[in-house]
């Protein structure tokens, strides 16, 4: 499935690099461009990440945290060093 998904985003961004190098395509939208296929390549990984955790026989206790909760923690930890 990451082949299917992700080699076709590889070869545009190729393409845009390429044209991009021979001015063919302005600078502002060849980066538009590589900057939307870095984002689908990483939603792909995330998702291929989180079907394989689906997948796998390790426990699937999951659960969301508040970001500003971990962070305070972790510099209460890190000061105290």
């Amino acid at each position: 499935m990451a082949h299917e998904l992700k080699t076709p985003l590889a070869i545009m961004r190729a393409e845009t690099e390429a044209k991009k190098k021979e001015n063919l395509l302005p600078e502002k939208y060849a980066q538009n461009i590589i900057d939307e296929i870095h984002q689908m390549s990483e939603i792909i990984s995330q998702f291929l990440d989180w079907a394989e955790l689906e997948r796998s026989q390790l426990q699937k206790d999951l659960h969301a945290l508040r970001m500003k909760t971990v962070m305070k923690s972790v510099a209460a930890r890190l000061e105290k060093i």
